[in-house]
């Protein structure tokens, strides 16, 4: 999940790497806002209860500043794609483990 939705909200959605401005523009801010309402909602094929947890959706925060800060740093979705997998193996292995 971490590679598809990367090359998405960091790829498809920001400005190219010669286009793009040195720090934070509106069109990240504006990527990073669709990130997390992307993870409010129940597309994903995990139970609803994980969409309203609010230690996943802090992690999500923190994860869509970081995969964003790491685009720009980088000006390639790979950093973001390692973050993300590891983040959501993170989850899956250490938190999401409570029933809701």
């Amino acid at each position: 999940p971490g590679l598809v939705e990367e090359c998405f909200w960091r790829f498809m959605v920001l400005p190219a790497a010669d286009e793009a401005p040195a720090g934070w523009s509106s069109q990240h801010l504006l990527a990073l806002a669709g990130f997390l309402a992307y993870h409010l909602d129940a597309l994903h094929f995990a139970p609803r209860y994980i969409f309203v947890d609010p230690r996943f959706l802090a992690m999500a925060a923190v994860l869509g500043v970081a995969c964003t800060d790491a685009a720009i740093a980088t000006r390639t979705v790979w950093a973001g794609a390692f973050m993300h997998g590891l983040w959501v193996w993170a989850w899956l292995n250490c938190m999401g483990k409570c029933e809701g």
